[in-house]
């Protein structure tokens, strides 16, 4: 089932609110858009924001590093992995 981008968007928007007060939320809600529209670079970089507030530095990192080849001009994804 593919969404619209509206409601993709609306989805991201929810899940982004969540990162503060329940990122392990925020990462749930951010993996299932990706099982829809694995093409959502926005929802990775979500995933791995959620999941490195989480405490899981380990798999932000694996997906940050899944994503930087894809956009290596990203300041975010590098500021991410940083962190």
């Amino acid at each position: 089932m593919t969404l619209s981008n509206a409601a993709v968007d609306l989805k991201m928007m929810q899940a982004a609110a969540l990162l503060d007060s329940d990122p392990a939320a925020a990462a749930t809600q951010a993996q299932a858009i990706l099982d829809v529209n694995p093409e959502r670079q926005d929802a990775a970089l979500l995933l791995a924001t959620a999941r490195r507030t989480a405490g899981q530095a380990s798999a932000a990192f694996d997906v940050l590093s899944g994503l930087a080849p894809h956009q290596p001009n990203a300041a975010i994804i590098h500021l991410e992995l940083a962190r």
